[in-house]
């Protein structure tokens, strides 16, 4: 996949749910990097963030970008603090693959910010998820509250 990246089109590198699964996968197993591949996935990192920053909205993208991120072991050659790579597990909140990554990356002691934003950002599923999977029920007794808010979210669009 490093070799031979996905699809490319005018804007740039198109990632779709197969791409997410084989790097997710990745994650699961953890292998040895060796330093040439690493550069690879460095050359489509930087291709990608490049997309991940005019197109926010392409929440694939984000979290393809985050898992190459973690998985090569690229972010420290990247210069982002932590609430800039919070910001992009934002927008990639809603896919089972980001609660997996946050809690791998070791974000776990951030969970109850995290889940503040995307509250008050009105992402309410992606809250709800982080909320199940951290078992944070008792502290945010909003579950059923929330879910309601995202159903009068969406009536309203």
């Amino acid at each position: 996949m490093i070799q031979n990246p996905m699809l490319r089109r005018d804007e740039g590198i198109i990632i779709d749910k197969g791409h997410i699964c084989l790097l997710d996968q990745l994650m699961r197993i953890s292998p040895h990097i060796k330093p040439h591949v690493q550069e690879m996935a460095m050359k489509l990192a930087l291709e990608l963030k490049d997309i991940a920053t005019r197109i926010a909205e392409n929440s694939l993208v984000i979290l393809g970008f985050l898992l190459l991120l973690f998985n090569y072991r690229l972010f420290s050659r990247f210069n982002f603090d932590e609430d800039q790579v919070l910001n992009l597990f934002e927008f990639a909140a809603h896919h089972k693959e980001a609660v997996e990554l946050f809690r791998t990356v070791g974000f776990a002691d951030k969970i109850s910010d995290f889940v503040e934003n995307l509250i008050t950002k009105q992402r309410y599923i992606a809250a709800v998820r982080f909320i199940c999977a951290f078992k944070l029920a008792d502290k945010f007794h909003l579950v059923n509250l929330l879910l309601r808010q995202h159903m009068e979210y969406t009536k309203q669009k």
